[in-house]
């Protein structure tokens, strides 16, 4: 009689209740006539739920994240006592417990792993069952399992009932501490550019800015703390005659988000993707090796109408955590997130002059400033873009930053420099020998120690003001030395009065050099002043 037998396991142990074909005495798996079903894992959230079309103008953001919607999509179809059920469920679910008032690292974990896309860098067999942990007790997904190696890929995937519930639980401990202590413990992957850490402040300034629909305004408050800097600023770049502030532009907009959601592909943000996403409580966290910029998202202009092409704008942000970015602009940053070129908008959408808002984090400033870009270009057409430079990580000018966690956002900053956690120890003499290991590959001097008594002189070029006395001390040199052993050499006659030092320095001085037409040109008539000068005195003597 033919039986199918099913295995439900959430412990990722999937081989244990059957044995593998060779050592199972009967030989039926060994022969061929029983055979084991490949592990199934491909069941998600978005599969009990019905298709939408958000996006063609006939959902309103309200429709989206109200009571019956309140959590996104998955939520419109249930009714509204079960709506309301679900979030401490889901929360229950996610933490693995009912009732806590003091999380756990694996709990903070899923949190943060939930809303910010957190990846696991699984190679050693701890790190792998800290990863089965998380599959196990705290929804996150497993998406594939080797069938040779038994090794398991997972993912945090975009789930907006999950990561409303993780927006609850965060509430009960301090998000950044936590990151810290996530980052310490557990094998994860800490971003290229400090893309976590700008994920994290967009999404602490999101939490405090009245969600679900978050107001641009209000989230410029919640973000940055010289905000009327930003609402007053004009746009960087906009058509012809149209040039109004930050705040008449974005007066209504809104927005809704409370994760990230990690690409794996690039040109995947188009107007109408990041709408659909939006509508689900996503913002975008870009593929790797992007150079552009990082994170990006979507919105309404008008919150009151439906979400449409037309009644959209988006949001661009860049992460830099090298030192090399400062309070010093670097325009080509925002040269780079043109929108057109990366596929955001079309030819077509040059009519709709969808407003861009368009920041970069420079993270590793030593001096923290806030700086709007006003007016910087001719108008062009189908432009309206909003460009905003933030240097530092600091409570100058981020609100999420309080000062008492300072040192721990600096932690996190130098923990994302990726190299530079290569070289951190506990013993000082023992990190100088480390980086004496691999010699000029930074700037600090352990790099260059001690092979630097190898290196050949630098050569380094004279600076302008010596390139301009030294052939002309050299040669008044000259001209002292052979004049006092040649007095009879045919020059300019020799003086006795005491003007002879000064005046033949002055006159030397001002003589002009082939090579610095410029400067000739300039010293031609003092050359020929000082000669006069020099002649004069001469006669007198």
């Amino acid at each position: 009689m033919p039986l199918l037998a099913f295995f439900i396991s959430t412990t990722v142990d999937i081989w244990s209740p059957v044995s593998s074909h060779y050592p199972n005495a009967s030989g039926r798996l060994w022969a061929g006539s029983l055979q084991l079903i490949p592990a199934f894992s491909n069941l998600g959230y978005d599969h009990l739920v019905y298709a939408n079309e958000i996006g063609d103008g006939s959902h309103s953001l309200a429709q989206v994240t109200t009571t019956s919607g309140k959590w996104g999509l998955h939520a419109k179809h249930f009714p509204l006592k079960m709506a309301l059920d679900l979030l401490p469920f889901s929360q229950s679910k996610l933490l693995n417990a009912i009732n806590v008032t003091e999380l756990t690292k694996e709990q903070k974990l899923a949190c943060l792993s939930q809303r910010l896309s957190l990846e696991f860098d699984s190679k050693s067999h701890w790190a792998k069952a800290q990863e089965r942990t998380q599959v196990e007790c705290h929804l996150r997904m497993c998406l594939q399992i080797d069938e040779d190696s038994g090794i398991m890929a997972s993912v945090s995937p975009s789930e907006p009932l999950v990561a409303e519930a993780a927006a609850l639980s965060m509430q009960k401990f301090n998000s950044v501490k936590a990151m810290q202590d996530i980052f310490n413990d557990f094998s994860l992957h800490h971003g290229n550019r400090g893309e976590p850490l700008a994920m994290l402040l967009l999404t602490l300034a999101r939490d405090n800015a009245d969600p679900p629909i978050v107001n641009i305004l209000q989230l410029i408050h919640a973000l940055f703390t010289q905000a009327e800097s930003v609402l007053t600023m004009k746009p960087t770049i906009s058509p012809e005659g149209l040039a109004p502030s930050f705040e008449d532009t974005f007066r209504n907009a809104g927005t809704h988000f409370n994760h990230f959601l990690q690409l794996h592909q690039r040109n995947l943000c188009s107007v109408e993707r990041l709408l659909e996403l939006m509508s689900r409580g996503a913002f975008v966290l870009h593929a790797n090796g992007q150079p552009d910029f990082d994170l990006c998202g979507a919105g309404v202009l008008d919150d009151g109408q439906n979400i449409s092409k037309t009644n959209s704008f988006v949001i661009l942000v860049q992460a830099q955590n090298d030192p090399f970015w400062t309070h010093k602009l670097d325009l080509c940053l925002f040269d780079g997130m043109d929108s057109y070129k990366l596929g955001i908008l079309h030819k077509d959408d040059a009519e709709l002059n969808i407003p861009i808002i368009r920041v970069v984090f420079a993270l590793g400033s030593v001096k923290a400033q806030l700086v709007p870009i006003g007016p910087r270009s001719m108008p062009r057409k189908g432009f309206t873009l909003y460009d905003i430079w933030c240097a530092g990580l600091s409570a100058d000018i981020f609100c999420p930053v309080k000062q008492e966690d300072e040192g721990t956002w600096d932690d996190l900053l130098r923990t994302s420099r990726i190299w530079e956690r290569l070289y951190k120890t506990s013993n000082k003499e023992a990190q100088i020998l480390r980086r004496q290991l691999n010699p000029g590959a930074a700037a600090h001097e352990d790099h260059w120690n001690p092979f630097r008594a190898l290196r050949l002189p630098a050569q380094q070029s004279p600076t302008p003001v010596l390139k301009f006395l030294m052939p002309r001390l050299l040669y008044f040199s000259f001209y002292l030395i052979f004049h006092s052993y040649f007095p009879q050499l045919p020059h300019i006659p020799r003086p006795t009065t005491t003007l002879r030092v000064p005046l033949l320095f002055f006159l030397h001085l001002t003589w002009p050099l082939p090579h610095f037409p410029r400067a000739s040109a300039t010293l031609t008539p003092l050359y020929k002043f000082a000669l006069s000068l020099y002649e004069s005195c001469s006669q007198v003597s």
